[in-house]
């Protein structure tokens, strides 16, 4: 159990490390090397502090965007429907007293989710050209793989839309999208995120993922 606590504490600090520019920031980026004039000292701290600026307003931004696709989503749960208008969403379809969605929600979560959703390719740049720490590769598998769900089978097929796998892909990848940008804004913000976020990042990771993939290998199945 203290292992676990160790990697826990280990992976949180990678993370907040991640959303941070990948050069020093604040005090120390405005430390002078001998021989360089005070101009350019001056130029280096403005330039970090501008990129702190632009991951602060693009973390919070997606996270907000991400928001966007989640509120229908809970509007949809929420609501009261006839039955022949249900689709199921627990356990897998729908059923007397199961829980489900009402209405058309591809078409209330369409345009936030393409445009935030393909946002995320600005992340694979910020690997690429060190505006943040983070592993190129992996980055861009994670990307390239949300991408090709996106535009490869749910917008081509709209017979996914109607499928209950569908509504909780969508559950899993907008809560686990507003609660990583937040993090990693608050993170940049304030030196480290607050203590519920940083609780709802790794617990509910142990939900959200496998109910993410099982959904997304559920409509690649089904197409």
């Amino acid at each position: 159990h203290d292992n676990f606590r160790i990697l826990k504490r280990r992976r949180r600090a990678a993370e907040i490390e991640k959303a941070r520019p990948a050069a020093a920031t604040g005090p120390t980026c405005a430390r002078r090397v001998r021989g360089e004039a005070p101009a350019v000292v001056a130029s280096r701290a403005c330039t970090m502090g501008a990129k702190r600026a632009y991951l602060v307003a693009f973390n919070f931004g997606l996270a907000a965007g991400w928001a966007a696709v989640l509120a229908p989503i809970v509007q949809a749960v929420l609501a009261v429907c006839a039955p022949d208008e249900c689709a199921g969403l627990l356990p897998f379809g729908a059923a007397a007293g199961s829980v489900c969605i009402c209405g058309d929600l591809y078409a209330s979560v369409e345009l936030p989710l393409k445009v935030f959703q393909t946002a995320a390719v600005l992340e694979v740049l910020h690997a690429l050209f060190g505006v943040v720490r983070a592993p190129i590769f992996t980055t861009f598998i994670q990307v390239l793989s949300r991408q090709l769900l996106l535009w490869a089978i749910v917008v081509p097929f709209p017979a996914t839309h109607e499928m209950p796998r569908f509504a909780t892909m969508l559950l899993a990848w907008s809560v686990t999208e507003v609660v990583r940008y937040s993090f990693y804004g608050f993170a940049l913000v304030l030196g480290s995120a607050p203590y519920p976020l940083v609780w709802l990042r790794y617990t509910l990771f142990f939900v959200l993922y496998p109910l993410g993939v099982g959904s997304e290998l559920a409509l690649i199945y089904a197409c």
